[in-house]
């Protein structure tokens, strides 16, 4: 006789996202939407922050300049309330950095238009990258 699956407290009316996911080498790239234009963004659990390319936030308000660390230095981002759809869910007036990232795409030899940072991610109670469906399952 087979046992009923039971879930955990915490698990039960959990709802997961899945997002599927392009794998190149060690890189682990999403696409998402950033103010309705397509962005192709390197999944970066080290960003605290979500970064875009400039044409991403044409027309947006610059809030603040901010300090943003990478590899090679540290580089002023502007820092714009944006709208970025990952999957079927919309984050409206998000805070994203605006940044150029031809360095990072020379050092990377890679092509993207920016990071998907902890700033997302963390919004989720459990994010899971499947790497045999190739798909993010971020767990609300």
């Amino acid at each position: 006789m087979a046992l009923p699956l039971v879930l955990p407290a915490s698990r039960v009316g959990a709802q997961t996202l899945t997002v599927p996911l392009k794998i190149e080498g060690p890189r682990i790239f999403v696409t998402v939407r950033v103010n309705d234009k397509i962005a192709r963004l390197l999944v970066d659990t080290g960003s605290e922050i979500t970064l875009v390319e400039p044409q991403f936030a044409k027309g947006a308000i610059e809030l603040k300049r901010a300090n943003i660390q990478q590899q090679t230095g540290v580089m002023q981002a502007s820092i714009c309330v944006l709208s970025v759809t990952l999957g079927e869910l919309t984050l409206k007036d998000l805070v994203v950095g605006v940044l150029d990232m031809t360095d990072v795409k020379r050092r990377t030899g890679t092509s993207m238009d920016g990071l998907l940072g902890e700033d997302i991610l963390r919004r989720f109670r459990s994010v899971r990258i499947n790497f045999k469906d190739k798909t993010l399952e971020l767990e609300r």
